[in-house]
């Protein structure tokens, strides 16, 4: 029963990680562009 419940909750998991680390990523990697209107559009 164990194994079941992890095997749904880790990509679960992964997933809720994922998504700000992401926004993270963008947010730094507009933020090296020369505008700041990119920015804003991110």
């Amino acid at each position: 029963m164990n194994r079941a419940i992890l095997r749904l909750a880790v990509p679960t998991i992964v997933m809720n990680i994922s998504v700000p680390l992401l926004g993270a990523v963008d947010t730094a990697v507009v933020g090296h562009l020369p505008q700041v209107y990119y920015l804003g559009a991110a």
